[in-house]
């Protein structure tokens, strides 16, 4: 095996290992902003997302319902699943308060919270934005209101900007930490590979 590719493999294998075992700094949540629709003139609202990630938006002019409300269950790309006069039980916020991170300088705002995420819309005067993510490290998903926030346990959610009356779903597609482990443990395998191809 040459010198060369003795200093490569011994490169692979110290960045493989870098990778596994050093830290890793909080990475703020990326997402896909889908657009559900308008609010009817304020007769729909979005009321949250299911345990199986189907959007929930509750009708309150529903005629031919007993209480006049009604609540209808689509896909993210808007594929009717059904509809209840009663709602359903959406485990999207576990109640636990949660306070906007001093940090980011937009005063006592609060937000919803699940799971260690954070939703909440922060600005000053007319400039206004809809921050999500971890709790520690959120970042600004979406530029304008933000009401009805509906946060669930794995960082999606939906909200209605009431001045464009159109409402929201925000799908969280950060890589998972199991993801950048497959990574590290990928180098390592092709580093091994290669080696094993250049013994004689």
């Amino acid at each position: 095996m040459t010198t060369s590719i003795r200093t490569f493999l011994s490169a692979l294998a110290v960045l493989a290992i870098a990778l596994f075992i050093s830290p890793r700094p909080a990475i703020a949540d990326i997402y896909n902003v889908y657009t559900l629709g308008t609010d009817n003139s304020g007769r729909l609202s979005p009321y949250g997302i299911t345990d199986s990630g189907h959007v929930v938006v509750m009708n309150a002019d529903c005629g031919y319902s007993p209480t006049g409300l009604c609540y209808f269950e689509s896909t993210f790309n808007g594929v009717n699943i059904g509809e209840s006069y009663t709602p359903p039980d959406l485990p999207y916020d576990n109640g636990t308060p949660c306070t906007v991170p001093a940090s980011l300088g937009l005063g006592s705002y609060t937000g919803v919270c699940n799971n260690g995420r954070i939703a909440f819309q922060g600005g000053t005067g007319d400039y206004y934005y809809l921050y999500s993510g971890p709790i520690s490290n959120p970042t600004i998903v979406y530029s304008g209101t933000a009401a009805f926030l509906r946060l669930d346990a794995n960082g999606d959610f939906v909200w209605e900007d009431q001045r464009s009356e159109t409402m929201y779903l925000a799908v969280e597609t950060t890589p998972e930490p199991s993801t950048l482990l497959q990574v590290d443990t990928g180098i390592a395998a092709f580093a091994e590979f290669l080696r094993r191809r250049r013994m004689p």
